[in-house]
């Protein structure tokens, strides 16, 4: 009968906080991730810069494969053999949610890169504690040159998980790395991330299991 109460008690405050931070949840927190705004809401570290679909030049173009809601713009590496930017997300409101092992996310972005040169992006969430300290991490990687078959364009890749007991901010990471050429074509688009309590009510018996750790499941649609 414990049990039950135990259960039927986490049901009510999972209910609870999911009503008082509606905001953070079942909605992407990433900013500025569709490059929508330039590199606005980013710390950048490089020559990473945004081109427009229009551009030309061998860039992707609206025909090549990609997002179906593209917008104009696409993140891309510049000049330079890697380029990075960053940006941070407060998990504090959802506290309670995370320490009961009872918050899931899900990752997801389109990455991709030019022709036959395997230049690639790199899309990274790492939970940080209070002290800033890492809980853990999980990324996505775009495909290479032989997975795209030798296509220019971008692809999705998508990721879940459970959000670490402890974990109070997320940071994300765009990495874009340059193996061949001057050019870094590592390229990016419509970067997601969002939050949700634990979908399956008989998933609440986990709670009890202590499921505090990571646990992740990647989706990769690249072209065979």
């Amino acid at each position: 009968m414990s049990a039950i109460r135990y259960l039927a008690g986490m049901l009510v405050l999972l209910g609870t906080l999911q009503t008082a931070h509606a905001n953070l949840l079942h909605t992407n927190l990433i900013h500025n991730g569709d490059a929508e705004r330039g590199l606005a809401g980013w710390r950048t570290d490089g020559a990473i810069e945004t081109v427009s679909y229009a551009a030309g030049g061998g860039f992707p173009t609206m025909q090549d494969p990609g997002p179906l809601q593209r917008g104009d713009s696409f993140f891309a590496g510049g000049v330079g053999a890697a380029a990075h930017a960053t940006q941070t997300r407060s998990l504090a409101g959802l506290g309670k949610l995370i320490d009961a092992g009872a918050l899931t996310f899900s990752l997801g972005a389109y990455l991709g890169g030019y022709a036959s040169q395997n230049d690639h992006a790199r899309f990274t969430v790492r939970f940080l504690d209070v002290h800033r300290q890492s809980l853990g991490e999980f990324s996505l990687t775009g495909p290479s040159a032989m997975e795209r078959g030798d296509r220019t364009g971008l692809w999705a890749v998508e990721g879940n998980g459970w959000v670490p007991v402890g974990a109070r901010n997320a940071e994300f990471t765009l990495d874009l790395l340059r193996t061949a050429g001057s050019y870094n074509d590592g390229y990016a688009d419509n970067l997601t991330f969002s939050l949700a309590p634990i979908p399956e009510p008989h998933s609440y018996a986990l709670i009890g299991l202590g499921m505090i750790g990571l646990l992740f499941a990647r989706r990769r649609r690249f072209p065979r």
